[in-house]
């Protein structure tokens, strides 16, 4: 949503008003026949209509409900970027402990493994062991 430039909605429409005043009441004021300190300008104070103050007053509300619909429009995406960073977050978690399971599973594995190896090694050197036995006993018996 875009929002009108405020120097297009704040100047006047009529064009009378956008003129500089008359030139001939600034001369006059100026030349006091050389007074030290030049009077200061002074501004005339005029009432704005009742429609002039209702048309500003529409204008005020109109904008104020386009800040409005920006603040709404921003807090939205807010919101939707703190749902994404923690979903993101859940995401990379979920990845981690997916990695660390992995991990661990391989290491399960490998100690498996090598606990599988030294058994049958065991079993081996046992079994050897037996028929060294075997055979030295069968060997006294001859």
């Amino acid at each position: 949503m875009l929002l009108p430039d405020p120097a297009d909605t704040c100047t006047p429409t009529n064009s009378s008003r956008a003129t500089p005043r008359n030139s001939k009441t600034r001369q006059r004021s100026g030349s006091d026949g050389g007074s030290a300190s030049p009077k200061p300008h002074r501004h005339h104070s005029k009432k704005a209509s009742r429609k002039q103050v209702h048309e500003l007053q529409v204008m005020v509300n109109s904008m104020q409900v386009q800040v409005d619909g920006a603040a709404a429009e921003i807090q939205k995406l807010a919101q939707l970027v703190g749902q994404f960073a923690r979903q993101r977050e859940q995401e990379q978690e979920r990845f981690r402990r997916l990695q660390q399971q992995q991990q661990f599973a391989d290491q399960e594995m490998e100690m498996d493994l090598d606990a599988q190896q030294r058994h049958l090694c065991a079993q081996v050197e046992h079994d050897l062991e037996q028929l060294e036995c075997e055979q030295q006993q069968q060997y006294c018996e001859m």
